[in-house]
């Protein structure tokens, strides 16, 4: 262990992005066999992996920029893998330092408002930049 080593951070996000990349594996190798509904336990166990590596990554190192997208990678798995949408926006609440701020404010701020009229489904808006040629 040697937490003062500068790559300590980032390594410790890309271990929880191995465990997503092998749940992706998995669900993919499971549905060209059919047997999709089979491997989803697994799956979601992968993605837990993930989660409970990128919570730790967080609670040691709180301000960093790769906590910061930990919380992210966080809120969209259980957002769209996982579809525990309370859990998506704790996470995405959480994600108030760093680079990813921005990127999770959209979200959170959507999907508070859609759980308050009463809907489980986030509001996803694409905004894209206009041109002013």
């Amino acid at each position: 262990h040697h937490p003062l080593d500068p790559r300590a951070e980032e390594t410790l996000f890309e271990i929880g992005e191995l465990y997503v990349s092998e749940a992706g594996k998995l669900r993919e190798e499971a549905e060209k066999q059919g047997r999709a509904v089979d491997a989803r336990a697994q799956v979601e166990e992968l993605l837990q992996a993930a989660i409970a590596h990128w919570k730790k990554l967080v609670a040691k190192y709180p301000a960093g920029d790769p906590s910061s997208h930990a919380l992210l990678r966080i809120a969209n798995l259980y957002e769209s893998q996982l579809g525990d949408l309370e859990a998506a926006v704790a996470a995405y609440r959480q994600c108030s330092f760093g680079s990813f701020t921005g990127t999770a404010a959209l979200p959170a701020r959507s999907t508070d408002f859609m759980m308050g009229s009463g809907t489980a489904k986030p509001v996803r808006l694409k905004i894209t930049p206009s041109s002013t040629a």
